[in-house]
């Protein structure tokens, strides 16, 4: 069995391929979600570590990831429980915040399996996103893990955006079609993996209304 410090330094493999896959390309939060915009809040957590963020795409923050997996394993190598705590959390809190609710659509869209099975796989491990009995005291009126449900948005802007629930690469024939076959999606991987499930399942009944929304246009 992997000691605490071995299966950091798996992570931090991991990670580095991840970032290796994706260097270049300029695919952000910002891209995928469109009405949000990350970067004040990754450069403030990129500071706390002491960490130069190149910038908010896929492949930066995932070397960030990887920084806190080596400062995690150095941690418990020298014995200071603190610092390996807190490094793994805050990477917890990375993944479940920054990465894996905008990533894993954007990585299933372009087919990217092995990608997007890692971080699925490290979202189970972490339970980052795992699906609470009720929502009371936890999302405000009106919102679920995505934030607001509702914008004051044009729908052709609205379709943009992974809020609608899908990442369209291509404008398709029959979106109603596509919105539907992407709720079943979303609802099967919420059943596979329980660690991130709120997400899959909040974007499954997001795919749903938009696709009802498609339907009387």
């Amino acid at each position: 069995m992997p000691t605490a410090s071995e299966r950091a330094d798996e992570e931090v493999e991991a990670w580095t391929e991840l970032a290796e896959h994706w260097a270049g390309h300029e695919v952000s939060e910002r891209a995928v979600l469109v009405f949000f915009d990350p970067r004040q809040d990754l450069d403030g957590r990129a500071k706390r570590w002491g960490h130069d963020l190149a910038g908010p795409a896929l492949s930066h923050i995932a070397i960030f990831a990887a920084g806190l997996a080596s400062a995690e394993s150095a941690a418990w190598q020298r014995g200071d429980r603190d610092v390996a705590t807190r490094a793994f959390e805050e990477r917890r809190h990375l993944v479940g915040d920054r990465i894996i609710h905008w990533a894993v659509p954007w990585l299933e869209a372009n087919e990217a399996s092995d990608d997007r099975d890692f971080l699925l796989d490290i979202g189970d491990e972490m339970r980052v996103a795992p699906r609470l009995a009720g929502h009371e005291g936890r999302r405000l009126e009106g919102e679920d893990s995505y934030g607001p449900l509702f914008l004051q948005v044009p729908l052709e802007e609205w379709l943009r955006s992974l809020l609608s629930g899908v990442v369209l690469m291509t404008e398709p024939d029959n979106p109603a079609e596509v919105y539907r076959a992407a709720a079943a999606r979303w609802s099967v991987l919420a059943g596979e993996h329980p660690g991130s499930e709120e997400l899959w399942h909040d974007l499954s009944e997001r795919a749903k209304a938009t696709a009802k929304r498609l339907s009387t246009v």
